[in-house]
């Protein structure tokens, strides 16, 4: 293996840079993972002859990365911190500390290393429309490669992968209608945008009167979301989980009483007396009624990063559900001058 020197590593930054392709074939494939066995899903964006941006899926796991081939099997001395960005037509930008270096023979790979981001990203590229964006940041040198792309199947295939991989899955807004004494939600024909992980309700659209706001954050695993409510009575304020099904993540209300702690950046926030509220309709909900959500709902809206939200029934069995951050920081808003003036 042939070592490195800076300027080395200064020329493979300029190749990377000297690239640029209007190229764009966008699909996703069904395989088997050679390092495992397992059956595999792959998103592929061609961005030109020599470099793709492929998002793998692989027992559940989502990874994402750029391949650049550049036929070496040297070794690539380390170049800083680096970014890996994507940016469409739609108007936004997702971005993530990436690995940067030769993983295999033959290839340059920059690694996207903030996985709860993944789904963000790729859901980015389904609401491309026509460009494409894939950028590769070096933060010592300040040098940018950039390839545009056509957007060309980009949707089809985006949503393709973030439905068939559990990681990433999106699964379907509950059924309107509530188990007496539960917390209000939504009716079902509000339901989230497929692809963005929070919302906020107001007013009218909301079933129950004298509610003012619900903020919704879908979680991971794929078949809870975390909810929370404010109304006209500081009474009717809630924090909870509702879940499609209940059977998947073990929840049962033999397992109460329940506690519900919201983690955001590091603090946490603990409601002690959330109680199983019953099941309807393919419903279940555990929630903490009366709860001052304030700070909770500030953070939000100040966070990058993904809110935790844990239930801890009486045996001490905790159950942990992320939400992501797509979305967060506008509904969070949203939900706060509803609930909060």
């Amino acid at each position: 293996m042939l070592a490195w020197t800076k300027t080395a590593a200064a020329l493979l930054v300029f190749w990377f840079v000297g690239l640029s392709s209007a190229h764009g074939a966008w699909r996703a494939v069904e395989g088997i993972d050679m390092a495992s066995g397992q059956a595999s899903l792959l998103l592929i964006g061609e961005l030109d002859a020599q470099t793709g941006l492929y998002a793998r899926c692989v027992a559940g796991e989502a990874e994402m990365f750029l391949d650049g081939f550049d036929g070496g099997d040297f070794e690539i001395a380390p170049v800083g911190p680096v970014n890996l960005i994507i940016a469409t037509d739609s108007g936004k930008t997702w971005s993530s500390e990436a690995r940067y270096g030769r993983e295999k023979s033959g290839y340059v790979t920059t690694t996207w290393l903030t996985r709860e981001t993944i789904s963000a990203a790729i859901a980015e590229l389904a609401a491309a429309k026509s460009a494409i964006s894939i950028s590769i940041e070096f933060a010592d040198t300040g040098d940018v490669s950039t390839w545009d792309t056509d957007a060309k199947g980009s949707t089809a295939a985006a949503r393709r992968f973030l439905d068939d991989c559990p990681q990433t899955r999106f699964s379907d807004e509950p059924e309107s209608g509530a188990p007496q004494g539960a917390a209000p939600r939504i009716q079902g024909t509000d339901a989230l945008d497929p692809y963005t992980d929070w919302t906020t309700a107001l007013g009218d659209s909301v079933t129950l009167p004298d509610v003012r706001a619900v903020l919704m954050g879908r979680t991971s695993p794929a078949s809870a979301m975390l909810q929370m409510t404010c109304g006209m009575d500081p009474q009717m304020w809630s924090v909870g989980l509702t879940a499609t099904d209940p059977s998947a993540i073990a929840i049962r209300d033999t397992d109460g009483p329940f506690a519900i702690s919201l983690t955001v950046d590091g603090t946490t926030w603990t409601f002690p007396d959330a109680q199983y509220l019953g099941s309807s309709t393919g419903l279940s909900v555990i929630a903490d009624v009366g709860t001052d959500l304030a700070g909770a709902l500030i953070m939000l809206t100040l966070s990058f990063n993904p809110a935790i939200l844990t239930v801890t029934g009486a045996s001490g069995q905790a159950h942990v559900y992320t939400a992501g951050v797509f979305g967060m920081a506008e509904a969070s808003m949203a939900m706060s001058k509803a609930c909060l003036g």
